[in-house]
């Protein structure tokens, strides 16, 4: 197999452990409603994906260029090919569960600001600082 597409789908496995660790430390970050972790490691996660589309494109690129694959290479293909399938459910299935808890925080802060709003607004009736002498 061509040395360089090999070391290619190294690093690309690599990085899908990387991305996969990533949105495993996002969703327990959003559990414990640590927010800057979330956000920081958000950004973190995003470069990874970029780095990831890129080795990926190049994998692509060295496969569509090659002449012919030998049933070795062929079988190599087919099992990464299984292991990116089943890294992507997981790593989905992560990323949802982290969009709900996210969404159900947001909720309950959209209530928060509303319910502090409506208290502002209603004192503003008692204060005696605004009537005219």
């Amino acid at each position: 197999m061509n040395e360089n597409l090999t070391s290619l789908i190294m690093l690309y496995s690599s990085l899908m452990d990387s991305i996969y660790d990533s949105s495993f430390q996002i969703n327990k970050a959003a559990k414990n409603d640590d927010l800057n972790f979330v956000i920081n490691e958000s950004d973190n996660r995003e470069r990874l994906v970029k780095i990831f589309e890129y080795v990926q494109n190049k994998i692509e690129s060295i496969i569509t260029n090659q002449q012919s694959l030998s049933k070795e290479e062929k079988e190599i293909l087919l099992t990464w090919s299984q292991e990116v399938s089943t890294w992507y459910a997981k790593t989905t299935q992560f990323d949802e569960d982290t969009g709900s808890i996210l969404e159900t925080k947001k909720e309950a802060l959209t209530r928060e600001i509303a319910l502090i709003f409506k208290n502002k607004e209603l004192h503003k009736g008692y204060s005696l600082s605004s009537v005219k002498k």
